[in-house]
């Protein structure tokens, strides 16, 4: 981030500073002069942890996409300002020598004049020229730009400079995203904290070698390895950062089983959470069937918040999202209240509500209530990479020579989106997408939940995944479904689900290729569509054959 926050950047740093700052101070390991007398070696502790919570802050507050128009060649933010009067020194020191006589005052020689010029029809006598007000000038200038961005842009804005602007944007496995979570006993009392990122020696830039060994021997140990997370685990450290009476229940680590847990979306789940938590905007920007809805239930049911959903597209309407919202706000009758979720809000022309609705928690005069948890999802702005399908939509294009001068501006995008208002851009974050290795584990679990072995119990929780390549914990290379498998211990069910995973992964696979690389014509939804028609033959089949 070059350029200066805005107010609201500034003001979320501040406010999710402030709360980790608040929750620090109650956990015992922040009291110097028990730490000095506990143990001398862990006198610096309480410094160097402070400075990994500012940069938690910073990850969790700064803006993802660059402000304005930075970097981007030619673009198109206002009307060019109309040419006013300006001030100059002598003509031998400041003057330019382009400029138009008529515009230029002089500063040295005198008094500033008025510059005379003869008339064609006179023959000597001289006249003031008129000049146009600067007001009407200004008003032309922006009457030719607006209808200029009409009819060129998304909305108002250039297509091609807006989605060179989120091109800039960092992806979700080119950052660190260190998370800072402090762990509560069922009594609210802070108890330790975790600490993760997608960068495996993290810790280490903050808390040196030596004071991490006087963390481990007084078995304080900050940095723990993620990589064979499980799904205990996961629901376990998410009542952990809530605290209170979901640790208190017996069976609170049961959760729901059919989320797949990964190194990635545990990150991602608990930067939500505590963006939740302490009262941060949610937005998160990503292909659609990425998972990112997945992820929003799975916190709904594990947190056991009531999740009321309401799915974008272009015909909603600002009062169908208040009416939405008053219904959710009527069921928040406890403190632990609702989580409200709007999928893919660039869909529909509601900008300006949901600016209101997301950032000043209102609607009209209407304030949301705290305990009405709202998490936002946006596609992504980018062109499509094969021209041909850009004329294969059920949207108006007037015909050649056409006198209407209608034209679609989104047709060249992968999604129709409408331009996000700034002060959205700002909390705006990538939700990344799938590795292959990432998406054969989320099939083969999507495959045994929609096709379960009814001859069998229930089956267990699945294996720990492996931490993304390259991040995390070292992890070794992703192998085929079926490499993995002993012909011995695996029963013909088993053996159906990888072959069938990996039929769906090499057609995943193709789909892409044929389609130059776009990951977004398939997605996870497919993969449940796929299994369901399956079902259906196989049932259809069995009937058939009177088995």
């Amino acid at each position: 981030e070059t350029s200066p926050p805005s107010f609201l950047v500034f003001m979320n740093f501040v406010k999710f500073m402030g709360s980790l700052i608040q929750t620090a101070e109650t956990w015992n390991m922040m009291n110097l002069q028990l730490l000095q007398n506990f143990d001398p070696g862990l006198k610096h502790f309480k410094h160097c942890f402070f400075r990994l919570l500012i940069e938690t802050s910073r990850d969790f507050a700064l803006r993802q996409v660059p402000k304005g128009m930075e970097g981007i060649e030619n673009p198109v933010l206002a009307p060019p300002a109309p040419a006013a009067l300006m001030r100059a020194m002598s003509r031998g020191l400041t003057g330019d020598a382009n400029m138009p006589p008529e515009l230029l005052r002089g500063m040295s020689g005198g008094p500033p004049q008025l510059n005379r010029q003869r008339s064609s029809n006179s023959s000597g006598a001289p006249q003031l020229n008129r000049q146009r007000s600067r007001v009407a000038e200004e008003a032309q200038a922006r009457s030719a730009a607006d209808a200029q961005a009409e009819t060129t842009g998304v909305g108002r804005i250039n297509t091609t400079s807006y989605v060179n602007r989120f091109d800039q944007m960092p992806s979700w496995e080119s950052c660190v995203h260190p998370v800072a979570s402090f762990k509560k006993n069922d009594r609210g009392v802070t108890v330790g904290c975790n600490i993760m990122s997608l960068k495996k020696d993290f810790l280490g830039n903050f808390i040196d070698r030596n004071l991490q060994n006087s963390l481990n021997l007084n078995d304080l140990k900050l940095d723990r390895d993620w990589s064979q997370v499980t799904h205990q685990d996961a629901v376990q450290l998410v009542h952990q950062t809530e605290g209170g009476e979901l640790l208190a229940k017996k069976d609170h680590l049961s959760g729901p089983k059919e989320y797949v847990v990964t190194v990635d979306n545990l990150i991602k789940l608990m930067s939500i959470q505590q963006r939740l938590k302490y009262g941060l905007p949610v937005i998160v920007m990503g292909e659609t069937g990425c998972g990112k809805t997945a992820l929003v239930k799975f916190l709904a049911q594990t947190l056991e918040f009531k999740l009321f959903t309401l799915d974008i597209h272009g015909g909603i309407t600002d009062t169908i999202i208040i009416d939405f919202l008053k219904n959710a706000a009527a069921h928040a009758t406890t403190d632990k209240g609702v989580l409200v979720f709007f999928d893919e809000i660039n869909a529909a022309n509601c900008m300006a509500l949901f600016k209101t609705v997301i950032i000043d928690r209102m609607y009209g005069n209407t304030r949301i209530p705290d305990n009405v948890r709202i998490i936002s999802c946006c596609n992504p702005y980018r062109r499509r990479k094969n021209k041909e399908l850009e004329d294969v939509a059920l949207v108006f294009q007037g015909a050649a020579g056409d006198a209407s001068g209608i034209t679609d501006p989104m047709k060249s995008l992968v999604y129709r989106v409408h331009p996000l208002p700034e002060s959205l851009i700002d909390v705006v974050s990538d939700f990344g997408s799938l590795s292959e290795a990432s998406e054969g584990i989320y099939i083969n679990a999507i495959l045994r939940k929609e096709l379960p072995n009814l001859l069998e119990e229930p089956p267990r929780d699945p294996p720990p995944a492996p931490a993304a390549p390259g991040r995390g914990a070292a992890a070794p290379a992703p192998e085929p479904p079926h490499a993995s498998l002993s012909s011995a211990a695996t029963s013909d069910y088993d053996v159906f689900i990888w072959a069938f995973c990996d039929l769906l992964c090499t057609s995943q696979s193709y789909v892409r290729e044929v389609n130059d690389g776009e990951r977004s014509v398939v997605s996870m939804r497919d993969i449940a569509r796929a299994a369901r028609v399956f079902k259906w033959f196989l049932t259809y089949y069995s009937k058939l054959r009177g088995v």
